[in-house]
């Protein structure tokens, strides 16, 4: 018995140095990764583990996408005036809109809509102290990367033809008119500006996503398009997938799909920059909630940074993280899981075929 716990516990050990060395390394390559950036060279593998790392580390918790105080260090705008701890008749909702909108108006020239200030309060269930967190986050990122406010379908249209993205919506969504097989959003112009109040009950009773974000990762073609000219694209589909109050309430589903994807493929396209700005624009700089989160057919190799990655997230969105392969049934799992809230592609688990030229098409209308 004492041999057989001896042997445990050397294990143990082993893999705890195994474990402590991989993360020490990770930090040594940091300034490396800097440097790679500087030269206009892609990073390694590990680099872009302690990129990921590197970045998700400098961004805070509570609303923006980076401390405010280290901004101003580097000479951009400081903070925005705060809101009191317990503001003044800003309970309801027509009170909470304009104490909002009066700090943010006068404090940017570009004017935030009240469209987006709802989102905001919606996304933070009425807490006004917290949706002006996350509208500070999502200026500082807007102005820093100079990107409009809201993103039009021609700025976002080149990213757009390469099929990188699908937003799939269901069938009983009656402002998107869907007809599957044949995944089509029949998108406006104008936000949804309806007089429901944005503190009200979910409008629809299944706690599924209301939308699905597609992530073809095969379509990633540097040649047509720069790595921000598809992130822009992919914040654009969110603006107007958190157009809808269903979306606002239930969130969306991510499917990332990597198929036919080599690990050496992504991290000879990715720089520490492009990291950072896809960490930025999204963790406390936009109100949408992630309801599930699939990464289909991750490539070899690439496990240790997606493991690097979830333990740097929180302990709830981390469980919304599923992962799965095509050969070991993980588009059976994939759809049972999502096809009861959104319709799939037959690529994905579902039956149809995602039409989306014509998608394109309705968003430029």
């Amino acid at each position: 018995q004492v041999s057989i716990f001896a042997q445990v516990w050397l294990k143990i050990a082993f893999w705890a140095c195994i474990g402590h060395c991989w993360w020490v390394s990770v930090d040594m390559v940091v300034t490396t990764n800097a440097t790679q950036v500087e030269r206009g060279n892609s990073l390694s593998p590990l680099g872009v583990i302690s990129a990921a790392a590197q970045a998700l580390r400098g961004i805070s918790q509570d609303g923006g996408a980076e401390n405010q105080q280290a901004a101003v260090a580097r000479g951009a705008k400081p903070p925005l005036t705060t809101l009191p701890s317990e503001p003044n008749g800003c309970d309801e909702e027509d009170q909470a809109l304009q104490c909002l909108r009066e700090v943010f108006k006068q404090a940017n020239s570009q004017v935030v809509s009240d469209a987006f200030l709802r989102k905001c309060l919606v996304y933070q269930k009425g807490d006004v102290q917290a949706a002006a967190a996350t509208i500070r986050g999502f200026l500082h990122f807007r102005q820093s990367a100079g990107w409009p406010l809201r993103i039009s379908a021609h700025d976002a249209l080149p990213a757009l033809r390469t099929g990188l993205h699908w937003l799939l919506w269901p069938t009983s969504c009656p402002s998107q008119s869907v007809a599957f097989p044949a995944v089509l959003p029949v998108v406006h112009d104008e936000i949804d500006n309806r007089p429901a109040s944005m503190l009200e009950e979910d409008p629809c009773p299944s706690p599924g996503p209301a939308a699905c974000l597609v992530f073809n990762m095969s379509r990633l073609d540097l040649r047509t398009c720069s790595v921000e000219e598809y992130q822009k694209m992919s914040m654009f589909l969110l603006e107007r997938a958190t157009d809808e109050t269903t979306a606002q309430h239930r969130g969306i589903a991510v499917v990332v799909d990597f198929r036919d994807v080599r690990f050496s493929q992504l991290t000879s396209s990715l720089t520490l920059a492009d990291i950072r700005r896809g960490v930025s624009l999204w963790k406390g700089a936009f109100p949408c909630r992630l309801r599930r989160i699939w990464l289909l057919d991750i490539p070899q190799g690439m496990h240790y940074l997606v493991a690097g990655v979830l333990q740097l997230l929180s302990a709830k969105l981390r469980q919304r993280v599923c992962m799965a392969t095509r050969k070991g049934g993980g588009l059976q799992r994939l759809a049972s899981d999502l096809a009861p809230h959104v319709p799939l592609p037959a690529c994905l688990g579902g039956s149809g075929e995602v039409l989306w030229d014509r998608a394109i098409s309705s968003y430029l209308a």
